[in-house]
């Protein structure tokens, strides 16, 4: 197809780029909407112990962090229907009004979560609607990680496009600083029955302001210059899923395959690790928070500049070098995790951190690139949501369940170096997608 003006964008194929108040704007757009979702995510995390006291309260502190973490994986697996669904529609009537629809839905969803009364006011009500409520979360959050991602991409410059799209990511990692550093905040001035009767509910209320900020601005920015022009040209898929499964099921497998450690890694490092100091290591929840804190501030750090260096020295070497530094240190990290020395623990969430980030960082882009214009934000939502579903949000009650029938608090460790393998392979298989436009790939 050749390039074409439409609406102010240019294609890419043209050697030129949307305007750079275009790609601000484009930039803001796609960053808000995860920030929402991962501000959600994060904080339903760190409260766990909280949460699985208000509406599990009849189980064993174990038996009830379980079914908290239960609750959290159920959301990730209604995830891969969410991405069918709005990828689908995304590829079809365009990326922008889906990301209006899937920000205002999960934060809504959230905003009702606060609003639920606990076990000890309505009996088992209470965990049904906590579960039906993430489920409708997860549902919209299957269609925003694979938009975000294709709308960066088909907005940023060829060159820059590591730069532009880990930016998807920086917005995820603001969004947990904000979560944890709400939780901390609220662990030292709150006293924990005061948290338990009200105070948890806060970081959920915020969701609604927020999503309705986020939806101001999504509506207020055109849809890509690549989608613009498909539809110009009459060129959109009408069925986007039947094409990426009669062309695309290799890319598809590949992408599924290499998020294994990016969606491990992440959910571990990030949220359980909080949940692991506190029960392995016995630390308070405020230090868990705090070194969570930290670690999610060194990955924030981490990722703009390795999505830079990726456009430079290629997407393979990046993903390639972090899983191999995650397959070799995951276990002697996580025992000094568990040493009981804080300096130790910190030293060793920081590692971990910079080596997820530096692996997103490249990751951020290159799953997006896999996948033609005609059928990326399916592509990209199907495998990515997948992923979220076997890897990320089994992640917690994995490695709660693991540790305690291995009785072995490196048990988490383990784990990490078997994804960590995992995407490693799938990296070796991955084409090398950097520096070219969309067009070319």
């Amino acid at each position: 197809m050749a390039g074409a003006e439409s609406g102010g964008g240019v294609r890419q194929a043209t050697g030129r780029q949307a305007p750079r108040s275009q790609l601000r704007k484009a930039t803001l757009a796609a960053s808000i909407g995860n920030f929402v979702e991962w501000f959600d995510f994060g904080f339903y995390g760190y409260l766990a112990t909280t949460i699985a006291v208000v509406f599990f309260p009849g189980e064993g502190s174990l038996a009830g962090l379980l079914a908290t973490f239960a609750v959290f994986g159920a959301a990730f697996l209604v995830r891969p229907l969410g991405a069918i669904f709005f990828g689908s529609v995304g590829d079809r009537l365009g990326r922008n009004k889906v990301l209006a629809i899937t920000i205002l839905i999960m934060s809504a969803a959230t905003f009702l979560v606060a609003l639920l009364p606990g076990y000890r006011t309505i009996g088992i009500a209470a965990p049904i609607l906590l579960l039906v409520l993430r489920l409708v979360q997860g549902f919209a959050a299957g269609g925003e990680p694979g938009g975000a991602a294709t709308f960066l991409a088909e907005y940023a410059p060829s060159r820059r496009r590591g730069t532009y799209v880990s930016m998807w990511h920086v917005s995820s990692f603001a969004a947990l600083v904000c979560s944890s550093g709400l939780v901390l905040f609220l662990h030292e001035v709150m006293t924990s029955e005061q948290l338990l009767a009200w105070g948890w509910r806060i970081p959920f209320l915020l969701a609604l302001p927020a999503g309705l900020i986020g939806l101001y601005i999504r509506l207020r920015v055109e849809d890509t210059p690549e989608f613009r022009v498909l539809q110009s040209e009459s060129a959109t898929a009408q069925s986007p899923l039947r094409e990426l499964i009669r062309h695309d099921l290799p890319s598809l497998v590949r992408v599924f395959f290499l998020a294994a450690i990016q969606q491990f890694g992440f959910y571990t490092v990030f949220v359980y690790l909080a949940s692991f100091l506190q029960v392995e290591g016995g630390f308070s929840a405020g230090f868990g928070t705090l070194v969570t804190v930290l670690a999610v501030v060194a990955a924030m750090i981490a990722v703009m500049p390795f999505g830079a260096l990726s456009d430079r020295v290629g997407r393979k070497p990046v993903l390639v070098g972090s899983c191999v530094v995650l397959a070799v240190g995951a276990v002697p990290l996580m025992r000094l995790a568990g040493s009981g020395s804080p300096t130790a623990v910190v030293a060793a969430a920081l590692l971990l951190a910079v080596t997820v980030g530096a692996f997103m960082g490249a990751s951020a882009p290159a799953y997006p690139e896999q996948f033609s214009t005609r059928r990326r934000y399916a592509g990209m939502s199907l495998a990515f949501g997948l992923a979220a579903a076997v890897f990320g949000g089994t992640a917690p009650y994995l490695s709660t369940f693991v540790t305690d029938r291995l009785s072995d608090p490196l048990a988490p460790g383990y784990l990490l170096v078997a994804f960590a393998l995992v995407s490693l392979i799938a990296g070796l298989t991955l084409r090398e997608t950097a520096y070219r436009s969309l067009d070319e790939l």
